[in-house]
């Protein structure tokens, strides 16, 4: 599909689902599973690989000429937050550092920015901090956020695709409600899934989605084979 941006660019978008697989930063065998079923980039969660002093999942990506698309975990940080578990907060500095550190080496395909559940001025706070460091982290809106603050998003600057959160505590009736909305409002946009799972990835276009590691296995046996990902390029 070729679609003219915002800012007057064209764009070729390959509409489908791509799908990354995750929760895959301490198995070595799922990762050689994805490289086995023609996965080339799998997804990451800087949540855990903050925790990997040595850095086996780079070692274990490049054994297998994997690249690394790192989200920051900050669902996750959040989640263990609410369990009443002691962790240690996520700050958008460490999460920049260890972006900067590892995107010369060729592994890092790209990231997500640090979002903030519930507070939208915070997320953008530190997305402006992580350009200012020279990165591209790709943008998150939240389900919980005013329509206007995504419509803003887009018609002030072209994002090959925007990454859509806060979705997860949902009923499937509240998600099917808001995607009709999301994709109806900008049905040129691409847009991710962020966490969870739903019938409702196959009756919305979405670009991408993460593919959990419970579902890893489960899911070759049902799809034996993708070869195909689908591209966003400018």
């Amino acid at each position: 599909m070729l679609l003219k941006t915002s800012s007057g660019l064209l764009r070729i978008s390959l509409k489908a689902t791509r799908y990354f697989p995750s929760s895959v930063e301490r198995s070595p065998r799922d990762l050689e599973i994805a490289k086995e079923q023609g996965f080339s980039i799998v997804l990451m969660s800087y949540f855990a690989l903050r925790d990997d002093p040595n850095e086996n999942w780079k070692y274990h990506c490049r054994r297998l000429g994997l690249k690394v698309l790192v989200d920051s975990g900050a669902f996750s940080s959040w989640r263990a937050a609410e369990e009443g578990k002691e962790v240690e907060p996520i700050e958008v500095e460490d999460y920049a550092r260890f972006l900067l550190k590892h995107q010369n080496d060729e592994i890092l395909f790209g990231c997500f920015t640090l979002d903030v559940v519930g507070d939208i001025e915070a997320t953008k706070r530190n997305t402006e901090y992580l350009k200012s460091m020279g990165l591209k982290p790709i943008e998150i809106w939240h389900v919980q956020s005013p329509w206007e603050v995504l419509d803003q998003m887009i018609a002030e600057q072209d994002h090959p695709v925007i990454g859509i959160g806060g979705s997860v505590k949902l009923s499937e009736e509240e998600r099917e409600e808001i995607f009709k909305e999301l994709f109806t409002r900008h049905k040129d946009q691409n847009f991710h899934f962020l966490g969870g799972s739903s019938k409702l990835l196959y009756q919305f276009p979405w670009l991408s989605r993460y593919l959990h590691e419970s579902c890893v296995h489960n899911f070759f046996k049902t799809i034996p084979h993708i070869d195909i990902y689908n591209v966003v390029s400018m």
